[in-house]
C-alpha cells in the first residue's frame, strides 16, 4: 500500500455479511480490511438470499456486500431486487 494512503478509515470492529453464490476469499478480505483499520472483522457468508434474510433479521451487520447470486444475469438481478425489497420492508438500516 502506498505511504500516502490513509489507514484507519474503518472501525476496528466490523460486522460484515457477504451474500454471493461463491464463498469469498476470507484471507484476502481480512487483509484488505486490516489495511483500512479494521483489525477485528466479524465475517459471515450466505450463498443465497433465502439464507441471508434470516441472518439479517437475527443479527446486526454494519454492512452487507452482495456479489453474484447467479450465473444468469436476469436471475441475479431478480434475486438482488427481492433482497433489497425485503430488507427495505423490514426497516433494516444495514447498508447494502
Amino acid at each position: 500500500m502506498p505511504a500516502s494512503v490513509q489507514t484507519d478509515l474503518l472501525p476496528n470492529e466490523l460486522r460484515l455479511l457477504c451474500v454471493s453464490a461463491g464463498e469469498p476469499s476470507w484471507t484476502i478480505l481480512a487483509l484488505h480490511l486490516n489495511a483500512w483499520g479494521c483489525r477485528e472483522p466479524r465475517l459471515r457468508w450466505s450463498p443465497n438470499t433465502g439464507e441471508a434474510l434470516p441472518l439479517l433479521r437475527e443479527e446486526a451487520f454494519d454492512c452487507v456486500v452482495v456479489g453474484s447470486l447467479s450465473d444468469d444475469h436476469e436471475t441475479a438481478e431478480r434475486l438482488l431486487i427481492e433482497l433489497l425489497e425485503v430488507v427495505g420492508a423490514d426497516g433494516s438500516r444495514t447498508p447494502l
